[in-house]
C-alpha cells in the first residue's frame, strides 16, 4: 500500500469531522418531500483509490425539510455538508484532516449513484446503491412558538440544565419588551437521563422525575407553577446514558439495534409527556462529553431515527453537541463535563433560537451574553426551590435532628425477616425460602436493634477476595478489566489507564483495580505480616 493510499484511508476513517457552521451542518437547500423520498436512506458506497475499493455507508436523512447526511467508513462517522439535490444531481462536501476539502458530484438513477470526488488527491470515482429506503419525517418545524399567546415551556433534563433555563426566561422577557407572557418551568433532576423519566409508575425513579414534575407544575394545586398556565411545550435536553435495554453505547450510525432502542426510549418519554397535555415535544441530545465519545455524540442518530417515525408532535431541538464540542474546554467547568457560564449561555441561545425560529432577535441574544451570571448561585437556588416543594427547609443546618421515623427500606418492627428463638435474635440473610440453616444470621448482642437494618441482597452474596494474586503492572491480562466502574463498557488501551486503589509503604507497592473491586467490594490481604482490608 503506497503513501497516497494510506493517506486517503486515513481521511475516509477520520472521526467527527467538524461542520463549519456550528449547529447547522452546512447550507442545505429546501426540497420537495416527494423528491427527498427518492434519495433518503442508506447507500452502500465504494470509492476507487490506487486499485483498491474503499467501502463506506452514506446515510441521507432530512432535518427540518433540509437534506442532511452522514458518511461512515470502517466504523467511523463523518458529517456531510452543503448537500444539494438538483434533479438527479447530488453534491456535497466533506472536510478531511488538515482542513482540506473534498467535493462530491454524482448522478442518481433509481437506487444507484455514480460520481466522483475532487480535491487534493485528484479525481476519485465513487459509486453506490441504496439498500434501505426511508421516508421524510413529519415532525419538523421551525416556525416561531412565540406567537404572543401566553404559554409555558417545560424543561426536562439532567444536571447540565440547572441554570440555562433561567437565562432563557430572561431572554423571553426581553423578547416581549418586559411582558411576562412566556414562562419557563424547570423540571430538571440531576442524574436523570431518559431512562429515569420513563420508569414505571410507583418506582423511585418515577417519583423523582415525573412524580415531582406533576406535583410542581401540573394541576390546580401545583406548588411551583404560580399563575403560569400548565405547560404545552416540552424542551427535553436529554441523554441516553445508562439506558438499561442498551447492551452498550450506540457504536455508530450503522448500529441499528442501539439506534432503535434509543429511539424507543425517547418515543416513550414523548408519549408520556403528550398524554399529560404537552402539544409539542422538542428533543436536544447530550452536550459533548470528553472521555465518553463517540458514544455520547452517537446518541444523535437515535434522535434522527425517532424523527423519521413521523410523529406530528415530536420535533428536533438544537444540536448542542456540535456547539459544545467546538467550545471545549472553554465552555466547561473544572471537571470538564458540565457547562460553565459560557456553556450555559450557548445552550440558552440554542434553545431560544429553536423556539423563536425566524423571530429570534439578535439584540436579545447579545444582552444575554453580556450579562454576568453566577452559575453556582443559580444552581443552588434552583435545587433549593425544588426541595421547598418537598417540604424541606433549605436553611436547615446539618446538625438539625432528623425526624424519629423509620426510613424507607428499613426492616422495622414486626418484620418477618427477624425472629427470636431460644433467647437469640436472627435476621434473614437471603437464599433458600425455607429459612433453614445458615440463611438466618445470628444478630444476638449486636450494638443496634435489627429493626434499624436495611435488608440487602443476603449474606455472602458478594464474595470477597481473600487470597489476592498479584501480577506485574505490564501483564496484558489487565487490559481485559474495565477502566473503572463508571466506564464499564470501555477497556483501557494500556495499563496506565486502569483506575486503582493504591498502597505504598517502604518498598511495598500494591494496586487493586477498582473495576475488579466493583464486583467483590472487599479484599482481605496481608501486608508486612499484618491483616489489611481494602474496601470499595
Amino acid at each position: 500500500m503506497n503513501h497516497l493510499t494510506k493517506t486517503m484511508i486515513t481521511f475516509l476513517t477520520a472521526l467527527w469531522a467538524m461542520p463549519a457552521s456550528g449547529a447547522d451542518f452546512g447550507m442545505r437547500a429546501k426540497h420537495d418531500p416527494k423528491v427527498l423520498a427518492g434519495v433518503l436512506g442508506r447507500w452502500e458506497m465504494k470509492t476507487e483509490l490506487g486499485g483498491n475499493a474503499i467501502e463506506a455507508t452514506m446515510t441521507l436523512s432530512v432535518e427540518d425539510g433540509k437534506l442532511a447526511g452522514t458518511w461512515t467508513s470502517q466504523g467511523n462517522d463523518m458529517e456531510m455538508s452543503d448537500l444539494t439535490l438538483s434533479g438527479d444531481k447530488l453534491t456535497f462536501k466533506r472536510t478531511i484532516p488538515g482542513g482540506r476539502e473534498l467535493k462530491f458530484e454524482g448522478t442518481i438513477k433509481g437506487n444507484n449513484i455514480a460520481g466522483h470526488y475532487t480535491g487534493p488527491f485528484g479525481k476519485l470515482r465513487s459509486t453506490g446503491s441504496r439498500t434501505v429506503a426511508a421516508k421524510p419525517p413529519a415532525g419538523a418545524s421551525r416556525r416561531s412558538l412565540l406567537d404572543g399567546k401566553e404559554k409555558s415551556f417545560l424543561i426536562v433534563g439532567y444536571s447540565t440544565s440547572y441554570a440555562w433555563p433561567a437565562m432563557l426566561q430572561d431572554m423571553l422577557n426581553q423578547h416581549t419588551g418586559g411582558d411576562h407572557i412566556y414562562h419557563v418551568l424547570n423540571a430538571v433532576i440531576g442524574g436523570s437521563p431518559v431512562e429515569t423519566w420513563i420508569a414505571e409508575p410507583g418506582s423511585r425513579e418515577y417519583k423523582a422525575t415525573i412524580g415531582a414534575m406533576l406535583r410542581d407544575y401540573f394541576g390546580p394545586d401545583a406548588r411551583l407553577r404560580g399563575t403560569a398556565p400548565e405547560p404545552t411545550v416540552a424542551l427535553c435536553q436529554t441523554s441516553l446514558q445508562f439506558t438499561r435495554t442498551l447492551k452498550g453505547p450506540i457504536a455508530s450510525i450503522t448500529d441499528e439495534e442501539g439506534i432503535r432502542i434509543g429511539a424507543d426510549a425517547m418515543e416513550k418519554l414523548a408519549e408520556r409527556l403528550h398524554h399529560l397535555g404537552i402539544a409539542k415535544v422538542f428533543f436536544g441530545m447530550h452536550i459533548y462529553k470528553h472521555g465518553y465519545e463517540p458514544k455520547v455524540g452517537n446518541e444523535r442518530f437515535a434522535l434522527k431515527a425517532l424523527l423519521r417515525r413521523g410523529h406530528d408532535y415530536i420535533f428536533e431541538g438544537p444540536d448542542v453537541w456540535s456547539l459544545t464540542i467546538a467550545e471545549h474546554p472553554q465552555a466547561y467547568s473544572e471537571d470538564g463535563l458540565h457547562p460553565n457560564e459560557r456553556g450555559m449561555k450557548i445552550m440558552a441561545e440554542a434553545w431560544y433560537r429553536t423556539i423563536a425560529g425566524a423571530d429570534a432577535k439578535q439584540d436579545v441574544i447579545d444582552q444575554m451574553h453580556a450579562h454576568d451570571y453566577d452559575i453556582r448561585k443559580m444552581m443552588r437556588a434552583y435545587i433549593a426551590s425544588r426541595r421547598v416543594a418537598d417540604g424541606d427547609k433549605p436553611e436547615a443546618k446539618r446538625s438539625d435532628k432528623r425526624p424519629k421515623t423509620n426510613y424507607r427500606g428499613l426492616l422495622g418492627t414486626g418484620s418477618k425477616k427477624i425472629k427470636v428463638e431460644n433467647g437469640k435474635t436472627y435476621v434473614w440473610a437471603g437464599g433458600d425460602k425455607s429459612g433453614s440453616g445458615a440463611r438466618w444470621y445470628d444478630f444476638t448482642g449486636a450494638p443496634m436493634p435489627p429493626e434499624k437494618l436495611q435488608f440487602g441482597i443476603g449474606k455472602d452474596r458478594i464474595p470477597s477476595i481473600d487470597d489476592p494474586v498479584f501480577v506485574s503492572p505490564d501483564d496484558p491480562r489487565l487490559t481485559d478489566l474495565p477502566k473503572s466502574p463508571y466506564r464499564r463498557d470501555e477497556r483501557p488501551k494500556n495499563n496506565d489507564e486502569i483506575m486503582v486503589i493504591g498502597y505504598v509503604k517502604g518498598g511495598d507497592a500494591r494496586a487493586y483495580p477498582v473495576g475488579l473491586l466493583d464486583h467483590h467490594e472487599l479484599v482481605n490481604d496481608r501486608i508486612g505480616g499484618k491483616p489489611v482490608t481494602v474496601g470499595w
